[in-house]
């Protein structure tokens, strides 16, 4: 079974939350942000015991009531054995957190969180097209190594990049 974490938006601190009230949103937003073809089964996907699904709440509108419900990011990160490597499987930030810079900070804390785990590299790919997401990997230290023409789709090139923690 996949290990799924909760950290607060806004202090980064673990939290405890009802597990499938807040996967069933990640679910919803998958379904709405990405393809038939791109999007993860997460019924299926969480039943894997090499993957982590971490989602970023936006705590401060619920403090009074202590039960924060409003997803705000999320991502999925896959471990492989050998040599540490661990793939950066998908991050997804909710349309009304977009452009605050929640998805690096987001990346920032976990790339910190598998360092300490004794992780050695972090891989991942994306649609070429995608500018914004280039620019947020690059910034943080991902170099392309590849690249495949109609990875994703026809004339859709998928970009493959690694950072070495």
């Amino acid at each position: 079974m996949a290990t799924v974490l909760y950290l607060s938006m806004h202090t980064g601190k673990r939290l405890v939350l009802p597990r499938d009230e807040m996967i069933s949103k990640v679910t919803r937003c998958e379904k709405q942000t990405f393809s038939r073809t791109e999007a993860l089964d997460f019924g299926t996907e969480l039943k894997k015991r090499n993957l982590e699904l971490i989602i970023m709440v936006d705590d401060d509108d619920d403090l009074e009531v202590n039960r924060p419900t409003c997803m705000s990011a999320y991502m999925v990160l896959a471990f492989v054995k050998p040599g540490n490597t661990v793939i950066l499987h998908k991050i997804c930030v909710q349309p009304k957190y977009k452009s605050q810079g929640l998805g690096s900070k987001m990346l920032e804390a976990q790339i910190e969180r598998l360092r300490g785990r004794g992780c050695s590299k972090l891989q991942l790919w994306f649609d070429d097209s995608n500018v914004i997401a280039r620019r947020m990997y690059t910034s943080i230290g991902f170099r392309k190594v590849s690249s495949v023409p109609n990875y994703y789709a026809p004339g859709r090139k998928g970009v493959q990049m690694v950072t070495y923690l």
